[in-house]
């Protein structure tokens, strides 16, 4: 992994830990060495804390997952009691987030009602002997 941060930060060790023994007859590179070496270590430290929180979030995002699951059921399960105390229709059920089954669309689409009431006007003009045109 030559241009990831662990390859690079791999590489950065290396030359850290290698230029040790000749950095003694270097006087002018020591502070440099001295300050790779701090902020090479400080990468690996940074290194770690992701790792451990990249865990802790997948960890999390489980937990989340498994309680929002819960409460799904527990909720649908109080709605079931609340319609089954005051009544499927009861007006009251709206405050409690809970649609009455009276407000609830039931029933045929749009078009379908169009069509159904086409098909009543049609029975009923030909019922009372009038010509009907296929076109209208």
């Amino acid at each position: 992994m030559p241009g990831s941060y662990a390859g690079k930060t791999d590489r950065w060790n290396t030359l850290v830990v290698n230029a040790e023994p000749l950095i003694g007859s270097l006087p002018a590179a020591q502070e440099l060495h001295a300050e790779l070496k701090v902020s090479t270590a400080e990468l690996g430290a940074m290194a770690s804390r992701i790792q451990d929180l990249l865990g802790e979030a997948h960890t999390l995002t489980k937990r989340r997952k498994d309680l929002a699951r819960k409460v799904s059921e527990d909720a649908t399960r109080l709605k079931t009691h609340l319609q089954a105390h005051l009544g499927p229709k009861n007006p009251e059920l709206v405050r409690l987030g809970i649609r009455p089954q009276d407000m609830r669309r039931r029933g045929l689409s749009a078009k379908a009602k169009a069509l159904a009431e086409a098909k009543a006007l049609l029975e009923a003009k030909a019922g009372e002997g009038q010509s009907v045109n296929a076109e209208a």
